[in-house]
């Protein structure tokens, strides 16, 4: 099911939450808080399964369900998307325009995580969230 994994997001990407719940109202902070201290798999989510960042939510949120080439060493590449997308035929049969190779995206969001003054690190989206609501 989508949205239930723990997340780590890039500097830039935390930069991006960090504001995004800066400018939150006091309720919206509240009921953010809250998602956050059940510290379920993903904090961001509140009871009913709605994102309290969708505005700021990470890359790897906005391109979850979308067909995903990935590679492991020494492996074929596979095609894989959310299980509830391309039922009929697979997401091996999407069109090619449309699928998003790992390996590039990943090396993309790097070169601006590091553009942005990152070090490639990684960072826990549930501690970003608690330095951001403190």
């Amino acid at each position: 099911m989508c949205c239930h994994d723990r997340l780590t997001v890039t500097t830039v990407e935390a930069d991006a939450v960090r504001a995004f719940v800066a400018e939150l109202r006091d309720d919206a902070r509240a009921r953010l808080r809250e998602c956050v201290e059940r510290d379920d798999p993903c904090v961001a989510l509140d009871g009913a399964g709605r994102c309290q960042i969708y505005d700021a939510r990470p890359l790897v949120c906005r391109s979850h369900g979308v067909p995903i080439k990935t590679r492991a060493p020494g492996h074929l590449p596979v095609i894989t998307s959310c299980e509830l997308n391309f039922t009929a035929r697979g997401p091996a049969a999407a069109d090619a325009d449309c699928v998003l190779d790992q390996t590039t995206l990943s090396a993309t969001l790097l070169a601006i995580d590091r553009a942005s003054g990152g070090d490639g690190a990684r960072h826990e989206l549930a501690d970003v969230l608690r330095a951001a609501l403190a």
